[in-house]
């Protein structure tokens, strides 16, 4: 049970359900279909629908889905169609993955004029939005549905893949380069606080030295003085015992 976090039940709620969609989704790659589309059933609700439609159509997505995967095209129909495809403005992130979705339920039925239609709409789309990933995946899925352009496809697969590679490499490279540069500043600026701690520290020290010096001059000056006055007072009472005698 959750302690009070600072939450309020909606905030609570929505990460429940975000929770509950990543663990189907581990679920839909250890194949165990049947147990994410019972999880994702169960958040689907008619508040959610109101005030998250968003969410709420992605999470439809996602049971047409693991019903697709487990062979069940009219179970999975049902879902795809309620979603409408429709929300491109809205969520065009989301609208991909189902347009990639949908596109995979025309190709595994066998309609692949319908999958063409779908693949080619999303592999512009994820140009578009620069998700490398989800563009692999559908070229591979276009050289699936189109035989006779296969090579094409599968060519095009490779290019796209040696790019994204490059990429990634170059980031890393890049990382690598902020990182080792980040670490010489870190270093310079410990060398600098270290040269401006002994800096101080020297200061101190002769600042503390030198009130030292002041203080024992005064202090001898002091004592010196001490012993003018003690010759002078005795100089004193022996000039008035002379002075004395004499009047005598």
């Amino acid at each position: 049970r959750m302690k009070n976090s600072g939450l309020d039940s909606n905030e609570i709620n929505y990460y429940n359900i975000i929770n509950t969609i990543d663990i189907c989704n581990i679920y839909d790659k250890k194949e165990e279909y049947s147990k994410s589309v019972e999880k994702l059933t169960s958040i689907l609700s008619t508040d959610l629908e109101q005030k998250n439609p968003k969410l709420f159509n992605g999470i439809k997505n996602n049971i047409a889905y693991s019903l697709m995967k487990s062979g069940k095209y009219k179970e999975a129909k049902t879902y795809f169609d309620a979603i409408q495809l429709s929300g491109k403005k809205d969520d065009t992130q989301g609208y991909l993955y189902k347009t990639i979705n949908f596109g995979e339920y025309h190709l595994l039925t066998r309609d692949t004029v319908k999958a063409n239609a779908l693949f080619v709409e999303a592999l512009q789309l994820s140009k578009q939005l620069k998700s490398g990933n989800e563009e692999l995946k559908i070229l591979n899925f276009l050289a699936a549905a189109n035989p006779k352009k296969a090579a094409f496809f599968k060519n095009e697969y490779v290019r796209v893949s040696d790019s994204i590679v490059k990429k990634q490499r170059a980031s890393r490279d890049k990382f690598a380069r902020i990182e080792f540069e980040t670490s010489q500043v870190e270093d310079e600026n410990k060398v600098l606080s270290y040269k401006n701690l002994v800096l101080v520290l020297v200061i101190i020290t002769s600042i503390i030295i030198f009130l030292l010096i002041i203080f024992f001059r005064h202090r001898a000056a002091s004592k010196k003085e001490m012993q003018l006055l003690e010759q002078k007072n005795i100089a004193d009472k022996e000039l008035f015992t002379l002075t004395n005698d004499f009047q005598i």
